[in-house]
């Protein structure tokens, strides 16, 4: 009982004191997602307003049409949905076939994508589509035939414990205990691999990586689907790449470009550039540090005096708190103040989660 109430009133001075920064604001994450300058996740998000809240992760062309109908509402473009397909996934033959063939393995690690958003004002929608493909990764699990041979080896070594073949004087007894050990083997071949299947994820997680990507964006005027009220907005491509640092850190660097469609006067953004890059370190297990830093160009073709370039910047800290059950992300960063948003500025934020926001 007294560790109970120490452990509360320990709580509560931590909340007291985290309340008590006036100066913090509460979420990290959007330092995270603000500016998306390393590898996309989804091609469809990288044009996007906003992140979808909603993502499947599709497989079969089926699978794409049973889906089709949650983005409409009523006759309107719902938003905040995503899915993403592997169209070729089924082209691409056996393992043997893909470890042997380069363009086969690109083409299986190529991902196309759908998702919307709401516009930052008014009734609009936005729907993008995006292709996103891998053409180098080092840590390619299904093409690594080592990995697989030690897949296969560890799942053997687990069926080693199977009985002899049954013979025909066995009693019903027998034969269901004969069962149960073989359901104990091959659970214990499927513990064998799932052990091995960390590994390699552990040992390739920050493996160097290019990907390529394009994505194109039309609004959806009122939030109508239909094809008279859908406008061409912008249409973007990129390149982004990991590179390890050591085994417990990973740079990403990308380069990205945008060109606006639906420009309709002076006022009017006609393209955006951004570089930069982030630098993932994962200390040990209860640590990690992210620091990221991107520069952005926004263009105005037709009146090149209000062309304007300004710099994105956060370092992350996170940390586990058994105390709290969770986990504790500090972050300090922002935009530099440019002509279209002259009240941005740097700050202090923090949060409190069940689960990390810095994964692997």
């Amino acid at each position: 009982m007294n560790r109970l109430v120490k452990r509360i009133k320990a709580c509560a001075l931590y909340f007291f004191a985290i309340a008590s920064w006036p100066v913090f604001s509460q979420d990290p994450q959007s330092l995270v997602n603000s500016i998306n300058y390393g590898i996309p996740v989804s091609p469809a998000f990288e044009l996007l307003p906003s992140k979808p809240s909603e993502t499947s992760n599709l497989v079969t062309p089926k699978d794409v049409y049973t889906t089709i109908p949650s983005f409409i509402s009523d006759g309107k473009l719902k938003t905040g949905v995503a899915a993403d397909i592997r169209p070729f996934s089924y082209w691409v033959g056996n393992l043997a076939a893909y470890q042997n063939n380069k363009l086969k393995q690109i083409l299986w690690r190529t991902v196309v994508a759908v998702g919307t958003a709401p516009a930052v004002t008014g009734d609009d929608a936005y729907l993008s589509t995006g292709l996103r493909t891998t053409i180098i990764d080092k840590g390619d699990p299904r093409a690594n035939r080592a990995y697989i041979d030690r897949l296969v080896t560890a799942y053997a070594n687990g069926l080693g414990s199977l009985p002899t073949p049954p013979s025909f004087n066995m009693t019903q007894d027998q034969l269901n205990q004969r069962a149960i050990q073989a359901a104990q083997a091959s659970e214990l071949g499927m513990l064998n691999a799932d052990t091995e299947r960390e590994n390699i994820l552990k040992d390739s997680w920050n493996a160097f990586k290019v990907d390529v990507g394009a994505a194109y964006m039309v609004k959806a005027v009122n939030g109508s689907f239909q094809s008279d009220q859908l406008k061409a907005d912008r249409w973007g491509i990129w390149v982004a790449s990991g590179i390890p640092i050591g085994k417990k850190g990973q740079l990403s660097i990308t380069g990205k470009t945008s060109k606006v469609l639906s420009a309709t006067s002076n006022q009017s953004e006609t393209s955006r550039h951004v570089a930069g890059g982030r630098l993932r370190v994962f200390i040990c297990k209860s640590f990690a540090v992210s620091g990221e830093i991107a520069g952005l160009w926004s263009n105005y073709s037709q009146d090149a005096t209000l062309n304007e370039a300004w710099t994105h910047f956060a370092i992350i800290s996170e940390i586990k708190v058994p105390l709290l059950g969770g986990w504790v992300n500090l972050a300090y960063g922002g935009d530099t103040a440019h002509r279209t948003s002259a009240n941005s500025k740097f700050s202090f934020s923090y949060a409190i989660s069940a689960n990390r926001i810095l994964k692997q």
